[in-house]
């Protein structure tokens, strides 16, 4: 079957909501259009932004880095820095990971594990709370908590004017509709200006992937980069949003633009709404306080983490 764009190559992915049959070639363009129109939309980057894009090495990460290194390369005077966090869950896999970005991308890597950081991976820091009985749902909390600090310390470090997270359409319409169902005003990391983010000392945290979804970056993925693995983590099925993404999953198969439906509302919403979030002062996430939730359970548990750099 041939590609309904270039009528030439064959397909590789049927887009459920455009009901387009796309070859690798045309899917990749489609992305990087979406990617482009994301960014021009909310002034996300600038021609001269130093921008760095956090990953953990999954497959779907590694074609992010494609599609972003594809756009700046537009830009001469943009520069793009990788900042891989590993959390002791992809020890075995990190070699692989940093000599395919260098050698194939031809980008450089900033590598950092949580061991390295807070003297335990993430494990260990699940055995410390599984022993003192504390609600598994913290393993999330602490794992988000210290992955941003690590994010922005990074980010200073290396004098990055800009932080892009590796967050597709998916995750963000289930925070989403987990904010919603909790009684709380969902909203989203374009909705803070960045002049907020400097009276913390902080760097931007962007969503250039904000629209595309997790099956059309899987399918890029899996056709470009068969040789790498995707990265599992076993302490997902915990986090409270897990179960909103198998539910928008299988909304997905009636109704395909539910993802974008969930985001575009939550735009709108936060134009007619005032918005009084600010970004955490540890983590640079968005929070209707000082810290945000997941900042904040790390703090009252520090003392049974004993972790390095808190």
């Amino acid at each position: 079957m041939k590609c309904t764009r270039c009528k030439r190559r064959e397909v590789v992915y049927k887009c459920p909501y455009s009901h387009e049959e796309l070859c690798i070639s045309c899917l990749a363009e489609r992305m990087i259009n979406r990617v482009k129109r994301a960014i021009s939309r909310f002034k996300m980057f600038t021609p001269r932004d130093h921008i760095m894009l956090v990953i953990e090495g999954s497959r779907k990460e590694i074609a992010m880095v494609d599609l972003l290194s594809k756009i700046e390369k537009e830009y001469p005077q943009a520069k793009l820095s990788i900042l891989l966090v590993e959390k002791g869950l992809t020890e075995d896999k990190v070699g692989n990971v940093l000599e395919f970005i260098k050698g194939e991308l031809g980008l450089e890597v900033i590598y950092r594990s949580f061991r390295e950081v807070y003297g335990h991976d993430l494990k260990e820091i699940y055995t410390k709370l599984a022993k003192k009985n504390i609600d598994c749902t913290y393993i999330c909390s602490v794992c988000r908590s210290l992955e941003y600090r690590l994010i922005q310390k990074e980010a200073l470090k290396n004098n990055a004017t800009k932080i892009a997270l590796s967050i597709l359409a998916n995750e963000i319409a289930a925070d989403i509709l987990n904010h919603l169902l909790q009684g709380r005003k969902p909203t989203l990391y374009t909705s803070l200006d960045e002049s907020m983010y400097k009276i913390s000392n902080l760097i931007p945290l962007r969503t250039p992937f904000m629209y595309i979804t997790e099956e059309e970056i899987m399918a890029y993925a899996t056709f470009r980069y068969p040789e790498l693995s995707e990265i599992t983590c076993p302490y997902a099925q915990y986090e409270q949003k897990y179960l909103h993404k198998l539910e928008l999953r299988n909304l997905q198969k009636d109704h395909p633009e539910v993802l974008f439906s969930i985001i575009r509302a939550t735009e709108e919403m936060g134009r007619l709404l005032d918005e009084p979030y600010s970004p955490c002062t540890l983590c640079g996430r968005p929070t209707l306080g000082e810290l945000c939730e997941d900042c904040r359970r790390t703090n009252r548990i520090r003392s049974i983490l004993q972790l390095r750099f808190m």
